[in-house]
Parts: structure tokens; sequence; C-alpha cells
């Protein structure tokens, strides 16, 4: 039988692919979300009389075994589940992308002679060719006029991989650069330092004019010392991206406000600190070459994540999106711009497709497949419920970051010494960007074993990256007297 009863049908692995993508955009029109967990959970009893009534979906209806199997799903209480390892969407793939990124320590000599040529013809190009390095960089947010800051917000993956495709473009105007293809720096494997990144073209970059009052022509791009970098992302970004590839919705892996920024954007944030001066300023940052190979990477582990999750196509990725606001974002085309490019964020979601673009996975990894429990500060009394305690969340909540100029750090301290540390990237204006003001108060979220946080005070400190203009520290008074919260995490998996 090609229609069998799934005794224990989970929500990724059965459930999302019961309904059809005409079905989905048909009952979304009426208010009723199909594409969704939340949204078929939340409307489940009224689902399954309409299909058991044999009135959904119209001319379709389903089997019997069908109806049966989806009612077990509700009589096992809407179990998420994982993904199938068997890919599902394969009939649906297109070919194959021609425009395969790989590892930049994997690079054959002869690719990394052709990488050469094309970063030097970019820097090489009049500062007002649109391909030149310093247009490309400078979209990032100086010299402007056009600010765009898409950190912390649902477009920052889509916003970075259109700009990440713009920038390879611009490699490729180069003549003899049309097959080049941008590298990713695998920041996972912290051994060593990529040996090309202290080299020219990519260890530093020298302004050929002003940006800004605080970036005049002349100024080099600076990092700290590699031990430090190696030490930053193995301690700190590390933890956040494997948490992040463990997570199975959206807002889990993405790492939004209301989880404190544990997660990509986290790890992305940390990263950026960690790296140097110029990495940790939002108004220059994209002008360090480092930058390029650094976000190449995110980029790969959001398609990582995609891939795994199935959720390469618009609708299978709306399927992992658990929040309200958040589906309402991919859904409203006003909302799907991402200026300076062409691309929408729609457009941009199915990277191999629409991009014609893949990623070589670097020959050590393999990919994620093992999911992460959903952790919840609580949970309604009716689940049964267990709690980790290797997983204590300790969340500083209502930092006003438009009070600190510039990126800083959120030192978390117990009995007056470090125990953890996290960063927070933006510009040295918050104020002036759009996206800051509507994001103005943040919390930030630390992940910790009990036995570490307790038998002493716990406290924070803010230290500003840029230390010229307010010193050392913020006064927590300042940035609106933030709040220590602590709390075990509890799970219903």
């Amino acid at each position: 039988m090609t229609d069998p009863v799934i005794q224990n049908p989970t929500w990724y692995a059965d459930i999302r692919y019961f309904f059809s993508e005409i079905d989905i955009k048909h009952m979304r029109s009426f208010g009723l979300e199909l594409g969704t967990y939340e949204g078929v959970k939340t409307n489940a009893s009224n689902i399954y009389a309409q299909v058991s009534a044999k009135h959904m979906p119209p001319g379709d209806p389903w089997s019997d075994n069908k109806i049966k199997s989806f009612l077990n799903w509700m009589i096992n209480n809407y179990p998420m589940g994982t993904a199938p390892t068997t890919n599902l969407l394969a009939a649906t793939n297109t070919a194959p992308a021609t425009r395969i990124r790989k590892e930049v320590r994997e690079l054959s000599d002869a690719e990394v002679t052709n990488l050469i040529k094309a970063f030097k013809g970019i820097l090489g190009k009049d500062t007002s060719d649109p391909n030149s390095y310093f247009v490309q960089a400078g979209y990032h947010w100086f010299p402007g006029p056009n600010l765009y800051c898409q950190h912390h917000v649902n477009n920052y993956n889509p916003w970075h991989r259109a700009y990440l495709h713009s920038f390879e473009n611009a490699l490729r105007s180069v003549p003899g650069c049309e097959n080049v293809t941008l590298p990713y720096w695998d920041f996972g494997n912290t051994s060593e330092f990529p040996d090309l990144f202290t080299k020219e073209p990519f260890a530093s970059y020298t302004l050929p004019e002003a940006v800004s009052a605080n970036y005049q022509k002349g100024y080099a791009t600076s990092r700290f010392a590699v031990s430090h970098i190696l030490e930053g992302f193995k301690n700190q970004v590390q933890p956040q991206t494997l948490f992040a590839l463990k997570q199975k919705t959206w807002e889990l892996f993405n790492g939004f406000n209301a989880q404190g920024y544990y997660g990509i954007i986290g790890g992305h944030d940390d990263g950026h600190v960690t790296t140097g001066p110029t990495m940790a300023d939002q108004g220059v940052a994209a002008f360090d070459p480092i930058f390029w190979f650094f976000h190449a990477n995110w980029d790969r582990l959001w398609w990582k994540w995609q891939q795994e999750m199935q959720a390469t196509t618009l609708e299978t990725f709306i399927s992992t999106v658990t929040d309200a606001s958040n589906l309402a974002f991919f859904q409203v085309p006003a909302l799907e711009v991402l200026p300076p490019f062409e691309q929408k964020t729609t457009e941009v979601i199915d990277l191999a497709a629409n991009l014609d673009t893949d990623y070589q996975h670097p020959a050590s990894e393999t990919l994620t497949t093992e999911k992460a429990l959903r952790f919840f500060g609580s949970l309604p009394a009716t689940n049964a419920i267990s709690i980790d305690v290797d997983n204590t969340s300790v969340r500083v909540k209502g930092i006003n970051r438009l009070k600190i100029p510039g990126s800083f750090i959120v030192r978390l301290q117990k009995n007056g010494e470090d125990i953890a540390w996290k960063g927070f990237f933006q510009p040295a204006e918050p104020e002036t960007c759009t996206n800051c003001s509507a994001n103005a108060l943040i919390n930030m979220d630390f992940r910790l074993p009990i036995s570490k946080v307790e038998g002493g005070k716990l406290g924070i400190v803010i230290e500003p990256m840029d230390k010229e203009m307010t010193g050392d520290r913020i006064s927590l008074k300042a940035v609106g007297d933030p709040t220590i919260h602590a709390r075990l995490l509890v799970t219903d998996e």
C-alpha cells in the first residue's frame, strides 16, 4: 500500500507534507495557516473535522489512512520531530548549481591565484565603479549616502546572502576571473588560522578616500592577534554555531531577541568583536578583507541548516517559522526587498535554484542530522516536562542599545569575576539606524551549567569596543537599568 497509516507521525517528517502549496496559499487567504507548525497545531481540530468529512481539499479529499495518520499526530500531542533523512524534495530540485564555493584552505594553487587576481582587480577599480572594492564594502554602512543595516532582524541572513552574491559578481567582472567563486572560512576549525589571510591582498585594506569623520583617507584595517581570534571563535562562536545547527525552528536557529540573541546572530556578533577593531565597527567592518570569507561561512551554515531541515524553498522554509510576526514578514511582498540589491528575500531562500550557488562542505565535516530538544522557560502544566541543569539561562533583559556608541560586550560576572561574555555588533550611532531604533531594547542570553552560576553573586559589566568616548564601562543606569533573570530550562520532548 502506498498510503499506509503512520502510527507516530511528526510535523517535520510527515505532517507538513500533507498540505500542497496550492492548499497552503488558498487557505492562507482565508486566514487559515497550513504552512506552519503552530498554524496547523492551533487549527488541528478544525482541519481534522474538514478532512474527515472529505471537505478538504476540494475535489481531492484525503484518504482514510492519511486522515488516521493526522489523528495519530493529534493524539500523540503534536510532536515536532525532525526532518527525514531521505530528501523528499529531491524530485523538485533543479539542475546542480555552477557556482560552487569551497573552504579557503581547500583551494587549489590555481584557484588561489585566480582569487588573488580577482581581488586585486576590484581593488584597482576607481572608487566610483560599482564593481570596485570600495563601493562593494561601502554597502555595509559607510560611506553612504544610504546606510544599510540588516542585523538582528529577519532579513539578516537573506540580505547578506544577496550581498555576497553582489560581491562575487564584482570579482567576476575582472577579465579572466569570470568563473571565480568566493571561498568561505570554516571557523569551526580553529586548529589553525588560514595563512592566506596574512598575505596581500587579504591581510588589510587602506581607504583610498575618507568614508566618515573618523575614518579618513589612509586608514588601514586592523585585527587582533591570531591567538586572540582563534580563542574567541573556539570559546564563543563555536558553541552558538553548534547550538543553532541543532535547532528545529527558524527563531531558535537565527537567535532573535526573544532568545537573547543566542544562535547564529549571537555567534555572528561575537565573531565580529573578537576578530579586531575594524571588524567590530559596523561602519567599516566590510573593508577588512576577512569579512567576506567570514560571512560566506555564515551563509553556508544557513544553507546547511536549510538542507538538513528540507527548508530550501519558500513554503518549506516557512514550515520552520513559529512566530506570527516572523511569518508575516516572509509573506508580505513589501518587506521582501533587499536594497541595494536586485533580489528579494523570497528569491534568495533557494540559494541553488535562484542564485546558481552551492557550497562544497569541508572534507572533514559531515552534515548535522541530530536535532536538539527545544527548551523553554515555561510550558503548560498539562505537558510532562523535564529539566536540564546543564542549560541554565541567565538572561540580561532591557539593555537600551541606542545609548551605547558602537559595538559592545556584556560580561556576566560571579563575585566580580567574569564567567561568560557576549558581544553585540552595531553602528557607532545606532539611533540613526531605522532597524536599530525599532529594536532598541535587547536581551542577552547566557547558557551555562547550573554549577557555574550557583553559590555566588551575579552581576554584569557592559564594555564598549570603542573606549575613547565612554571609558571602560557603560553605566547600567544610562542604558535603562537592565535586569538579570536566571531560570532552569524545561522541555516536553
